[in-house]
């Protein structure tokens, strides 16, 4: 099956609401947040709902899994429901508006919105997830639930978009899609720091194809390549890093390093003036352009640069 790595929330009904337990416990064992996951179950269930959790959290994880606010509320055409975790806003919409505006408030298709709602009506548990850059995950662990099930839950798929998708929604994806890069990024420092470049470069590499403007990861993907003696493509991504943070002192002393690397002292002595310029207590920028000096034979700077670097770090004076 094709799975599009673009679709941001799910959405399905199930007939017993135990089938809709042991999806959500399935998310949460893949690491999906409790904000990520909401549901829509009858009032008819609430019972068993509320012994489960009385006992320690409910059989499968329903509603430990998705720990936080639970709203009851009447809501219009469907009648008495219980709502959880992503979903709790719903009820407090849904009283003037009914399932049906709350539903496509959230970005979903009006006919397929109002499907859900009789669906909801008849007497089924509605299941949300929404998870920027891991709906695709979601989709597969339904997958797996429904072959462990024997059964069929048609989902609604949404794909990521810009647009009116209702605001407590869009600020949860706003939200979903920062940790997830931020994940990313933390994980790539890791990798980087042990010395694991490989893993570090697909981490980072990751965290900017959720946000094409994150410098910190472009700056650290090019301290992976630089590591692996990658310089070109190290320097490509401090170009990117510098286009979105053109006064960023250290890109400019990352790339002079590159330029060092490939003996382009020219280019790695203008560098490191850009740094010094924008941080004129950055030592390590004099120490390194000290050491390009050096390579051009400019001996009386070579000297300036390493004395004022030791000076405002002499620890330098080691090395």
């Amino acid at each position: 099956m094709t799975v599009n790595q673009q679709i941001s929330a799910i959405i399905a009904t199930f007939t017993d609401h135990r089938h809709a337990e042991q999806f959500v416990a399935e998310l949460k064992r893949a690491g999906f947040a409790d904000d990520e996951i909401g549901i829509l179950s009858p009032t008819s269930a609430k019972e068993g709902i509320e012994e489960d959790t009385l006992a320690g959290g409910i059989t499968g994880g329903m509603l430990g899994a998705v720990a936080g606010a639970v709203a009851t509320g009447l809501i219009p055409g469907v009648g008495p429901v219980l709502a959880t975790g992503l979903l709790t806003g719903i009820v407090g919409g849904a009283a003037t508006g009914g399932l049906l505006g709350a539903l496509v408030g959230l970005g979903i298709h009006e006919e397929k919105a109002r499907h859900h709602e009789q669906q909801l009506a008849s007497g089924k548990t509605l299941v949300a997830v929404q998870a920027v850059a891991r709906g695709w995950e979601a989709l597969e662990i339904l997958r797996r639930c429904e072959e462990s099930l024997g059964l069929r839950v048609p989902p609604t798929e949404q794909e990521s978009r810009e647009g009116p998708a209702g605001g407590f929604f869009q600020e949860r994806r706003r939200r979903a899609l920062q940790r997830a890069r931020d994940n990313y990024r933390k994980e790539g420092e890791t990798y980087l720091a042990h010395g694991d470049y490989d893993k570090a470069i697909a981490d980072f590499t990751e965290a900017i194809r959720l946000d094409s403007t994150n410098v910190a990861a472009y700056l650290d993907r090019g301290l992976a390549y630089e590591e692996q003696g990658q310089y070109q493509e190290a320097i490509s991504d401090f170009d990117l890093a510098l286009r979105h943070a053109p006064n960023h002192a250290l890109a400019h002393l990352y790339r002079g390093n590159c330029w060092l690397a490939l003996d382009d002292f020219d280019q790695a002595i203008h560098d490191y003036t850009q740094a010094i310029q924008l941080q004129p207590d950055l030592a390590l920028a004099y120490y390194y352009r000290g050491l390009a000096h050096t390579q051009t034979g400019d001996a009386p700077q070579a000297r300036a640069d390493r004395a004022k670097a030791i000076l405002l770090d002499p620890s330098l004076s080691e090395l």
